[in-house]
């Protein structure tokens, strides 16, 4: 009986500190990809910040533009004949307005 205590006594002196081991090696290794993984989160996200940045500004200018391309003294100026009726004036410009909107339309995706 006693050397069954011996024996059980031994397997518990090294399974004891096998797991502490285990399960020390298990937290740090645990936390270290979780850094990683967050790391290469904010690299995944700086990159698609820098590619979508640029077509954002892009974005912004195309509407800028639009909006001055519709701004009703400058379709009066551009649009208007001698020969027009206010009718006449009145569709051209409406015409105008939709073009440049159908024009402008996807950069519309890239502005919140």
């Amino acid at each position: 009986m006693e050397q069954v205590w011996y024996a059980f006594l031994e397997i518990i002196k090294i399974t004891i500190p096998a797991l502490i081991v285990f399960f020390t090696v298990y937290y740090i290794l645990k936390q270290y990809i979780a850094g990683q993984l967050n790391l290469e989160m904010i690299k995944h996200k700086n990159e698609r910040s820098n590619v979508a940045t640029p077509a954002r500004m892009q974005a912004y200018e195309r509407l800028i533009l639009l909006c001055e391309r519709i701004s009703i003294p400058d379709l009066i100026l551009r649009l208007n004949t001698s020969k027009m009726d206010s009718m006449t004036l009145q569709s051209a410009i409406m015409i105008a307005i939709k073009q440049e909107f159908d024009h402008n339309l996807t950069q519309q995706t890239y502005v919140s």
